[in-house]
């Protein structure tokens, strides 16, 4: 169960992450009240493990050598099935 008074609804926490290159890492920053869980995430055509991301919080994952562009991923919604695929900028 979930407070009702989070600022944002969960189908509109996936489009609020936020991606960056630090080094040879992945940065994710996900500002939002909500976990999410990333899948089939690709940085240009290269595969990046699944990962699960805690609210108002950053982590950085591993870049495959070679990986730019940007980045592609799924989330997986509050009934296990997967949003259709979401395209951000690297910034």
């Amino acid at each position: 169960m979930r407070p009702a008074n989070l600022p944002q609804t969960p189908e509109d926490a996936p489009t609020l992450l936020k991606f960056s290159r630090v080094g040879n890492h992945l940065k994710i920053t996900n500002p939002s009240a909500y976990y999410l869980t990333l899948v089939n995430i690709s940085v240009g055509a290269k595969k990046i493990d699944n990962v699960m991301i805690a609210p108002k919080s950053d982590m950085q994952i591993p870049l495959p050598t070679g990986a730019q562009g940007s980045v592609t991923f799924q989330t997986v919604n509050d009934y296990g099935a997967l949003t259709s695929a979401t395209t951000a900028s690297l910034g």
